[in-house]
């Protein structure tokens, strides 16, 4: 790990790529992964493709595909990547493929995960301690304001997460320009994600946030939350409390197309 990091940042960031790892591994061990020689060449013929332009698309590049029926692609951040096969079904040719390939890249290459866990230390150590003494200080309403606090949070955090789909956007397709697909595919690869789309908002894993509110001299208090279910979130139900679309991760296919 980079020594421009401290040490507790160091430790942070290593736990998180562990973390995600370990749970990786597992759902290999769980048979949620394909693994075939047909898939992989494909996949290689398609990454040859897109290095071939940029060389600055790094060698060593690792695709795993998913059972996932989800038109997708991931990128976790360390050179390793997962494809889920509903992309073999509903992308119309290699060009598209190669489109969605590309957004991951421009992913791994803008460091956007290890980003992420960055800003995620950051706010667990200075940000959202100092708001939560605030709240503290204050002696009325806690719970709300505590309340207030963690939905603005998530809305942040769901902000910065679609920036980083437009950057990804952006820099993904002057990858593809640069190489032998039609430019247009690109476009038309976000088209077909938006009429496949199968990815829906998460549950809120409140046990994150925990640890954040949770200060020696102020525990968390799981009555804070009681009226509000972050666990099993039902977005649609719920909207006048907290704007679906402000928690979204990444942005509506129509604005990026």
């Amino acid at each position: 790990m980079d020594k421009q990091y401290s040490g507790g940042e160091r430790k942070f960031i290593k736990k998180k790529f562990e973390d995600l790892h370990k749970e990786f591994g597992e759902d290999i061990k769980d048979g949620q992964y394909v693994f075939d020689k047909s898939f992989d060449a494909k996949v290689n013929e398609i990454v040859k493709a897109l290095r071939a332009g940029n060389r600055n698309i790094p060698d060593g590049l690792s695709f795993y595909i998913s059972k996932s029926n989800a038109a997708n692609a991931f990128s976790m951040g360390d050179k390793n990547f997962i494809i889920n096969m509903g992309s073999f079904y509903y992308f119309e040719n290699e060009a598209q493929m190669a489109a969605v390939i590309a957004h991951e890249a421009a992913h791994l290459l803008l460091q956007h995960s290890l980003k992420t866990i960055r800003q995620k230390y950051a706010i667990q150590k200075n940000s959202a301690k100092k708001e939560l003494r605030a709240i503290k200080s204050k002696g009325e309403k806690k719970g709300e304001n505590a309340l207030n606090f963690l939905k603005q949070m998530l809305e942040e955090e769901s902000k910065r997460s679609r920036q980083a789909e437009y950057e990804a956007d952006s820099l993904g397709y002057l990858l593809f320009k640069k190489t032998k697909y039609p430019h247009a595919e690109f476009v038309n690869a976000l088209q077909l994600l938006a009429e496949y789309d199968t990815l829906q908002p998460k549950g809120l894993n409140i046990d994150t946030y925990k640890k954040v509110f949770h200060l020696p001299n102020q525990p968390f208090k799981d009555e804070w939350l009681q009226r509000e279910n972050f666990s099993a979130y039902d977005y649609t139900k719920y909207q006048a409390k907290i704007n679906a679309d402000s928690l979204k991760s990444h942005p509506e296919m129509s604005a990026r197309i």
